[in-house]
């Protein structure tokens, strides 16, 4: 007998939200931003605090200003993150609400409206797993996201997991 899950997808914008975010600082490239931007901020408020010349009073305020930077650029991504987040919902409605997965010894098969995408298991790199979502990555860092609460029961959720352990490894 033929292992096949179908999963139907109904994905909410806060869950979009949840996506986003955690596929972005999944990047190394923003994490090693952000570290160098913390590290260069520390960094600039110690030398603004033993650089004061002997005798002047040093301007606290002004060497702690430099730790608001990482944190400003952290509340910039976010707000960008969120506005992605909307556009895309806005310009994409059909790729968040009634796809259908269908998953089985072949691979992936993605069913909607207007959307019609197949994939084989060795079209995917690995999987990954969060509180609320199974990620299955394709070549580069774009992946299919599968919602954990869209699993009619323990019994599909098993085949499923079976099946992406089978097929695929996790990084």
């Amino acid at each position: 007998m033929e292992n096949k899950v179908c999963i139907k997808q109904d994905m909410t914008f806060p869950e979009f939200l949840k996506v986003i975010y955690y596929q972005f600082l999944r990047m190394k490239i923003m994490r090693r931003l952000f570290i160098w931007l913390v590290a260069i901020s520390i960094f600039n408020t110690v030398i603004t605090i033993f650089a004061t010349p002997t005798g002047k009073e040093t301007n606290y305020a002004s060497a702690f200003s430099a730790l608001w930077v990482p944190f400003v650029i952290a509340a910039f991504f976010l707000a960008f993150g969120a506005l992605a987040a909307i556009v895309l919902r806005i310009v994409r409605k059909n790729h968040f609400n009634n796809i259908v997965y269908t998953f089985n010894e072949w691979g992936m098969e993605k069913t909607g409206v207007g959307i019609e995408y197949t994939r084989p298991w060795k079209g995917f790199t690995h999987y990954q797993e969060s509180r609320n979502f199974i990620f299955l990555y394709i070549p580069g860092e774009d992946a299919h996201v599968i919602q954990k609460r869209m699993f009619d029961s323990n019994e599909t959720e098993e085949i499923f997991r079976s099946l992406i352990s089978e097929h695929l490894s996790t990084k």
